[in-house]
């Protein structure tokens, strides 16, 4: 019996240039409630009136896509299905938590922790320009309110949020507050976040075992998105490579380290102005 749909199968394989083009009916085909994405396009709304302060602070509320995907919780605590909506394996309980939880071995701190860490390293690794830092802090996990949902080991997972997080931040982020070339890279750098985690690492088709170089496909895929700009393309792939160095998560044994604090502690300061 389906019982979860969250956007991880609505936004699995979806390229670059999709997530850029932001078409709600691509996601309709794609098999996503006309409910959620009436309120999807309000999220979007009201996301591109906020400013960066109020985005940081609605990553842990509530809204008409996530009641729209998970209900109502219980005094605020909310039952995370298995993922992709198929029926949970025996053994594995729920994961249940607030909006924002995303402890596992990945990450012990909440998503609005993780956004402060992020900003905090991201400023004092000094690559990106300090509004741009920020800007990829607070955006580039945006995705997981809504990709939410336990894994096989009884884990919480975000599958495919960085697609999710690209769509919902082209759309609201790019021209009210960003110009299309400058929206474009960060959009770019959103989208492909996580594939230094996780595809990158990776030489065979998992299907086939056949090779793969899933860095080249990228940079391909970026090659088109930027219209032929090899310098572009290329400089996309080296951002990604630096931006995952500070996107990196805590560990449960290191989360009340006082470095570790100070770091959350700055981060919010910078990212609340």
């Amino acid at each position: 019996m389906m019982r979860n749909f969250n956007l991880t199968p609505v936004f699995k394989g979806m390229t670059i240039r999709e997530a850029w083009e932001g078409d709600y009916n691509l996601l309709i085909k794609r098999g996503m409630p006309e409910e959620q994405v009436m309120a999807l396009k309000a999220v979007v709304e009201d996301l591109k009136k906020r400013s960066v302060s109020e985005v940081f602070e609605f990553l842990e509320d509530t809204d008409p896509l996530f009641h729209a995907i998970y209900g109502y919780g219980k005094d605020d605590i909310f039952v995370y299905p298995f993922v992709a909506g198929k029926e949970i394996p025996e053994g594995i309980k729920e994961v249940e938590g607030k909006v924002g939880d995303q402890s596992s071995k990945w990450h012990w701190e909440s998503l609005l922790e993780h956004a402060c860490y992020v900003c905090a390293k991201l400023i004092e690794q000094g690559y990106f320009p300090e509004d741009e830092a920020i800007l990829l802090a607070v955006w580039h996990d945006i995705g997981k309110k809504y990709t939410s949902a336990t894994n096989h080991v009884g884990g919480v997972c975000f599958y495919n949020h960085a697609a999710v997080s690209a769509f919902i931040a082209a759309k609201a982020l790019v021209g009210s507050k960003l110009s299309a070339d400058a929206g474009k890279r960060l959009v770019a750098i959103i989208f492909g976040h996580m594939q230094p985690l996780t595809l990158w690492n990776v030489d065979k088709d998992w299907q086939t075992g056949e090779p793969v170089d899933y860095k080249m496909k990228f940079f391909k895929e970026m090659l088109d998105f930027f219209d032929g700009d090899y310098a572009m393309a290329g400089k996309i792939v080296g951002d990604i490579d630096i931006f995952k160095e500070c996107d990196l998560g805590i560990a449960k044994e290191d989360i009340d380290k006082p470095e570790i604090r100070e770091a959350i502690a700055r981060g919010r300061e910078l990212i609340l102005g």
